[in-house]
């Protein structure tokens, strides 16, 4: 599943990826947003469920 969110509500924990923690009101899910030749892949996260 993919989704898009603001780029402004992640950190940078990484020079590989972007990732950060989305909370919902049913779970809390863990996002990476992958860098591509160090720019973003058009603000396209992949959700795994935590």
């Amino acid at each position: 599943m993919w989704i898009c969110v603001p780029i402004m509500q992640c950190f940078v924990s990484s020079q590989q990826s972007v990732e950060f923690i989305f909370y919902d009101s049913l779970s809390s899910y863990t996002i990476q947003l992958y860098l591509l030749k160090g720019r973003l892949r058009e603000n396209k996260l992949r959700l795994n469920l935590d």
